[in-house]
């Protein structure tokens, strides 16, 4: 998750996209009137995707049954080898008209889109959102409109290897609920090549838990060097400095799942999808996934992925892609998509069977109502650059004496450059 896939021709393209779109979406709103107006019949909507055969069938689930409420409308699904192909290439399908009218995006760097104008709002009032989780309604709500219909809200967690917790004496009643007490826990848990936490700083989504969760977060770029971010930078250093903790890169590996999974470290922040992980890397392992550890629990935050169905503003069929979207989402579709995905639901009449049928991480429905969208600026990738790079330097350099003020001033000079 939170995956550096952006390259920076994506920011030129969606510069040549905002004149393009806006000239492309007049022609075709005039050339393209009757359609909307009119007939519904053999009009063929494309779905842009990624994901295996599973994450297909779930799709395929959504439309089934569409004919009876839009006649005549046909969805055409369009896969994209990979997510960062998907990011990559989508703002060049747009210019050249031949995106697919209708893409699943998650809220990790929607606002490049959303602020490119390349993203139709949704009507509210034409969407039944009653049993929608507030907290995904938030998320995908810019500027006073709601940007996609949200079927998934996945906290994120903090992943514990009960097998070590054990070992070192501790119980599940010692499971952290503040930072400081995870530093108790990793002194403890750290001994041999065992480190206590692994923390991916070469991962934006890491560095966000940590600094959310210390009461601060990025601000859509406004807040990089806030008090709270550096303090939350400085418990970053100050344990990879006293061996506490260590970077999945350190260990040569590509991300903190494996690192967890090899049971070299006790404690990640992480996610719900450490479950599909754990089952084929670490079947026998014992652990649980709880809400992220805070520095005040009386003002929690971290966030949450949330997968939504979104309107290219591209399309020649808005009205249509509206009701397909509505009916996409429908609470049907989402108990499909938890049972045979995996997904936790948007729809709060649902969602208590996931945690039921997951009792590792039955604990995260608790952080439901405090998570929050993941603050990225939309020029995502040159933030995500510059914060990494200026927590890397303080980790990976010899001998640095950076603190965390100098991290998130170098990674704000730097954004701002």
């Amino acid at each position: 998750m939170g995956k550096r896939n952006f390259k920076y021709v994506m920011i030129a393209l969606l510069s040549l996209v905002l004149v393009t779109a806006a000239c492309s979406q007049s022609q075709n709103n005039q050339g393209d009137n009757g359609d909307q107006q009119g007939n519904e019949e053999n009009i063929t909507i494309e779905f842009g995707y990624w994901g295996n055969e599973t994450v297909l069938k779930a799709y395929e689930y959504a439309v089934e049954g569409l004919d009876e409420v839009v006649p005549g409308v046909t969805v055409k699904f369009v896969q994209f080898p990979s997510d960062s192909e998907f990011w990559d290439s989508l703002p060049s399908r747009i210019v050249a008209n031949t995106a697919p009218d209708i893409v699943n995006i998650t809220n990790e760097r929607y606002l490049e889109f959303i602020n490119g104008g390349l993203i139709l709002p949704l009507d509210e009032n034409e969407f039944d959102m009653s049993n929608i989780s507030q907290s995904a309604k938030d998320i995908w709500t810019v500027d006073g409109k709601l940007y996609g219909f949200p079927y998934t809200a996945a906290p994120a967690g903090f992943v514990v290897n009960l097998d070590l917790w054990e070992e070192a004496g501790l119980t599940e009643e010692d499971l952290p609920k503040t930072w400081q007490e995870v530093r108790e826990a990793a002194e403890i848990l750290t001994k041999d090549d065992v480190y206590g936490l692994t923390i991916d700083i070469d991962s934006e989504f890491h560095l966000t838990q940590y600094a959310l969760s210390f009461g601060g977060g990025w601000g859509e770029g406004t807040t990089i060097d806030s008090p709270e971010n550096a303090k939350a930078m400085d418990y970053i250093i100050n344990m990879f400095k006293d061996r506490l903790a260590v970077s999945p890169k350190q260990l040569g590996q590509d991300w903190d799942g494996a690192v967890f999974a090899s049971g070299k470290a006790a404690m990640s922040t992480g996610g719900i999808w450490y479950m599909s992980n754990l089952a084929a890397a670490a079947p026998d392992m014992n652990y649980k996934i709880i809400p992220v550890p805070q520095v005040d629990p009386e003002a929690p935050a971290e966030t949450m992925h949330s997968d939504a169905f979104v309107a290219l503003k591209h399309t020649k069929h808005p009205d249509i892609v509206m009701k397909v979207i509505n009916y996409m989402a429908r609470k049907d579709f989402q108990d499909y998509a938890m049972k045979n995905r995996g997904i936790v639901p948007s729809d709060v009449t649902i969602s208590d069977q996931f945690y039921e049928m997951n009792p590792r991480v039955a604990r995260l429905q608790e952080a439901v109502e405090y998570s929050v969208s993941f603050g990225y600026p939309p020029q995502t990738y040159k933030f995500t650059n510059s914060m990494i790079n200026a927590i890397g330097s303080a980790i990976y350099q010899n001998d640095s004496k950076m603190t965390g003020q100098d991290v998130v001033k170098l990674a704000a000079q730097d954004f701002n450059q």
